[in-house]
């Protein structure tokens, strides 16, 4: 029974050293650091390279952000373009024929609340009107840390069990 004892004082200052580590190395915040190197990945339907109707041809598109979704509304974009950021730094190409779809990359996104619009372009780089507003938060922060959390555990020794004496204590 003596033995039994130093068992359940042998683990619980082992547990107890454990968590005291871990507020110690993390100054008692469990906070994460700010992610890095994460992606967003943008995907549409192509537009013809040439337009039956207008016969204006679609080389290439831009990405355009913003905070506020009223910068980007087809009535004011012509407008807002300042309040707007444009993420390529270089045009997203249209793909070749046998391709339907556009996909672009933004690496390295910031933390924020975003709003964002796709525009295509011709060859002398005019735009036409904004597609659809679709929006994303991203956010690299940890939650607030849970409260009062504690760590309970009992050993129960059950009497009608002898334990073993078999010349080995």
């Amino acid at each position: 029974m003596i033995k039994k004892s130093k068992v359940m004082f042998t683990v619980i200052p082992v547990v107890t050293l454990f968590f005291i580590i871990l507020l110690v190395k993390t100054n008692g915040a469990y906070a994460q650091p700010p992610m890095k190197n994460h992606s967003l990945v943008f995907c549409w339907d192509k537009n013809p390279d040439v337009d039956p109707q207008t016969t204006a041809r679609t080389t290439g598109y831009n990405i355009y952000y913003s905070s506020n979704p009223d910068d980007l509304s087809p009535d004011k974009f012509g407008y807002g373009k300042d309040k707007s950021t444009k993420i390529n730094e270089q045009d997203i190409s249209q793909p070749p024929a046998n391709e339907s779809t556009v996909t672009y990359t933004w690496r390295n996104v910031p933390e924020g609340d975003f709003y964002f619009v796709c525009t295509a372009h011709n060859q002398q780089g005019t735009e036409s009107k904004p597609s659809n507003i679709v929006h994303k938060l991203v956010d690299y922060h940890a939650p607030e840390s849970p409260k009062d959390f504690k760590l309970s555990f009992s050993i129960t020794i059950n009497p009608e069990v002898a334990p073993s004496h078999g010349g080995v204590d």
